[in-house]
């Protein structure tokens, strides 16, 4: 059985404080924006997965499910999505 010596602070050594920080909290708001100007979307934003998210709020067949690791590249596919959505209706 092995016995662990517990860790000593030295003394004279600087000590690091940690504050709490709010992983994502920008990119949640982002999200949030993004949900609020875009009517015919539901986005959110995965903070554990570091992805932005987007489902369309019309009838589409199948699940769409348009992820982006930016929320840039996040409204690029929106729109690509958007387009080929117009196209199969004409």
């Amino acid at each position: 059985m092995h016995r662990y010596r517990k860790a000593q602070h030295t003394v004279g050594t600087w000590r690091m404080i940690a504050t709490h920080q709010k992983f994502g909290s920008y990119s949640k708001a982002l999200a949030t924006h993004l949900d609020m100007i875009e009517p015919g979307w539901v986005i959110w934003y995965g903070v554990a997965s570091s992805r932005f998210f987007a489902i369309p709020a019309w009838n589409c067949q199948g699940l769409l499910i348009v992820q982006a690791d930016s929320a840039g590249e996040l409204v690029e596919q929106m729109r690509a999505v958007e387009d080929g959505s117009r196209a199969l209706i004409r």
